[in-house]
């Protein structure tokens, strides 16, 4: 989160000048900046500084006579003498407090007048020459008409062209983004571009030039992009209230320096399986990790994190119900700070051709102001590999593996470029292994060369074969706004933010997230998958495991009364389980008598009922097995959030419920294909 700077002009006014920095350590600033500290002398402002272990961040040289109207000199024809001067002055001070950063007022003068930028030109070469040789930086602002009509430099394009013309290091842009919005908008595209030459940062809202907390910007989105932008400035807050302090400050609180830091990374996962893979991803390489269920009620309270993984139903849902929900979830990471937000698909792409993966990218790439976006589904961890733009399943094609046959979306192209070509409106470019092995710098030139202008495509798939593959992917999707793939690339992106050295210490541990809960255990399985039946095969070595009909529980509730009464009489005296799972023929004969919908409806809502009846019984620890039956199941439990825990299995991490109205419980929600042949007693090893 940016470091803020309190400007002392305009905030705290009810004060003196100099009782002003002692209002603003108060109030919870790291530093300050004001418009002219000329008034105090350089002694007085260098003893509050220290008295308030406050930085200074910014001031401006003087301004010329600021009561007869001038607003700066520096393009003034015949000014020059007095400019040189005024840059003496400015020294002083800066000398006395520490500045690293002046901002020189250009004045009141048409930009297009020639000898009024003969001077302007004149007066930066040699203020910036002069700052130069005391190792400070000299700051140029654009400033709307607005508010200071006629004012000379009043275009950020006129800045960018003048500071590249220069050539001199040290002389950079004042970002204002109040008068960036009100001058041109399209404020999140110009600090994408603009940034590798700002100097400073400053905000307010638009139009009321008041504390930023609404209005027409959305500055904790800002905030995130300036964090993953890689800016490590101050930003200047030019505006707040007489009277306000940090209690009154409900923009500011969450962002003060002894307070909570806003998240770094957001995900979207399409389904409760993959958000916990997911989320298990990220825990295990660096970043504190909570997973919700759906987008949280205001009223919930998250701990202190670096990454929220937003836990969605959107993997079969029609794409326009997949589109509302995934940005609706894209505004509410976005309002928290995260500056990547990460679209998270199942690792063996599974959607059909009309499937959601192409609609949800590109909407999610549109929310966000365009731009490419890398996808790739690769994780070879779990054997999922990426060459030539071809999904591998432990070395053979996805149309060829045991996994082209998902009950739902069932696979049977390999090539993901096609595949999604498939799906969306854009063209879908491709980002070879040799590319992506010569580094980031190879593959930010690919992605450069496939920019939606030029070419029409938004999104790329990646290869990837090896985890430094996904590491390289990380880097450079991390620059960007948006990405999407499996928790691979999630891998590749919480390395990235770690070696950014963006990432707190402390919070809540994975020791913290399996503190015991007591109560009973029970396991839940909807899952067809190969390995989910032999994992049954194997648990019912050890313990009772009731195999329901699928059939029966298709034709009315008197399968799941069964159920619910086999386990009463077994619970108590050590773990259950209880299965819906079917081999393929099974499942493949129900759907042709029912509808593939209306048979997976059914079966996810008779699962969902026994869970509930389960907990409802006394069990606190639960393995449920299966995307779409961990959701139905979580969903009827309304459990809004989980904290993350440590790995039972690749991809399978403990988790602890947040907020949980049946108390603290602990749960494995396991996609059908993961986990070894004894991944059931694992995890209730684990969950005590």
């Amino acid at each position: 989160m940016p470091v803020f700077a309190a400007n002392l002009t305009m905030m705290f006014n009810e004060w003196a000048f100099l009782d002003r920095f002692d209002a603003a350590a108060e109030a919870g600033f790291a530093a300050v900046e004001y418009l002219f500290p000329y008034e105090a002398t350089p002694e007085a402002i260098a003893e509050r500084l220290a008295r308030n272990n406050l930085q200074q961040a910014l001031f401006n040289l003087p301004p010329g006579d600021w009561a007869a109207g001038e607003r700066g000199i520096a393009a003034l024809p015949g000014r020059f003498d007095a400019l040189k001067a005024d840059v003496e002055r400015a020294l002083d001070y800066a000398a006395a407090t520490g500045v690293r950063r002046l901002h020189l007022m250009a004045g009141i003068a048409d930009r297009h007048d020639e000898d009024a930028s003969s001077a302007y030109r004149r007066s930066v070469t040699y203020a910036a020459g002069r700052l130069a040789e005391k190792g400070i930086d000299l700051l140029l602002e654009p400033i709307n008409g607005r508010n200071m009509p006629g004012y000379f430099l009043n275009d950020f394009g006129a800045a960018e062209r003048l500071i590249a013309e220069c050539g001199l290091p040290n002389l950079k842009l004042q970002f204002d983004i109040y008068h960036r919005q009100i001058i041109h908008g399209d404020v999140t595209i110009a600090l994408r571009h603009l940034l590798p030459i700002a100097g400073h940062i400053q905000i307010a809202s638009v139009p009321s030039r008041n504390e930023p907390d609404g209005e027409e910007l959305n500055y904790p989105y800002l905030f995130g992009e300036i964090d993953r932008l890689g800016y490590d400035g101050f930003v200047g807050c030019e505006y707040i209230p007489r009277g306000h302090t940090l209690d009154g400050l409900g923009w500011f609180k969450p962002f003060a320096r002894s307070s909570t830091m806003a998240i770094l990374l957001g995900s979207i996962a399409d389904d409760y399986t993959g958000a916990s893979d997911l989320a298990n991803t990220l825990t295990k390489n660096g970043l504190r990790t909570v997973q919700t269920v759906g987008i949280p009620d205001p009223s919930l309270a998250l701990p202190d994190v670096d990454a929220v993984v937003v836990s969605l139903k959107i993997r079969s849902v029609p794409a326009s119900e997949a589109v509302t929900a995934a940005t609706s979830a894209e505004r509410w990471l976005r309002q928290r700070g995260a500056g990547h937000v990460l679209y998270k698909i199942c690792s063996t792409f599974d959607s059909t051709d009309a499937g959601n993966i192409g609609p949800v990218t590109e909407a999610l790439s549109e929310a966000a102001g365009g731009g490419v976006v890398l996808v790739t589904p690769a994780f070879p961890e779990t054997g999922r590999t990426v060459y030539f733009g071809h999904l591998f399943v432990g070395g053979q094609p996805l149309n060829e593996s045991p996994l082209k046959d998902h009950p739902l979306n069932p696979m049977h192209d390999a090539n993901l470029v096609r595949v999604l070509t498939r799906q969306s409106r854009n063209a879908v470019g491709l980002v070879d292994l040799t590319t992506i092995a010569a580094g980031p710098g190879a593959v930010k030139m690919r992605l450069d060369s496939f920019s939606f202008r030029t070419a029409g495509v938004t999104a790329v798939i990646a290869d990837a074969i090896f985890e430094r593959d996904l590491e390289t992917l990380g880097e450079v999707a991390l620059e960007t706004p948006v990405s999407t793939g499996a928790s691979g690339l999630g891998l590749g992106l919480a390395r990235a933010l770690v070696r950014s050295g963006r990432i707190s210490s402390g919070g809540a541990t994975t020791a913290n997230a399996i503190r015991p809960v007591g109560g009973l255990s029970a396991i839940v399985a909807g899952s067809c998958s190969k390995a989910t039946l032999h994992q049954l095969d194997i648990a019912e070595r050890s313990m009772p495991v009731l195999r329901l009909d699928p059939e029966r529980l298709l034709a009315g509730p008197d399968e799941i009364a069964a159920a619910i009464s086999w386990a009463g009489e077994r619970i108590s005296a050590g773990p259950v389980v209880i299965a819906a799972s079917a081999a393929p023929e099974t499942v493949s004969r129900l759907q042709s008598l029912y509808g593939r919908e209306a048979s997976g409806h059914a079966i996810e809502t008779a699962t969902s009922i026994i869970t509930a009846e389960l907990v409802e019984r006394g069990v606190r620890r639960l393995v449920i097995a299966g995307g779409e039956t961990s959701g139905a199941a979580v969903d009827r439990l309304a459990i809004p959030a989980f904290l993350i825990g440590p790995e039972i299995a690749p991809g399978v991490p403990v988790l602890r419920t947040i907020g949980n109205a049946q108390g603290d419980m602990l749960l494995a929600l396991k996609s059908g294909n993961f986990g070894g042949e004894d991944f059931f007693t694992a995890a209730l090893a684990v969950m005590r």
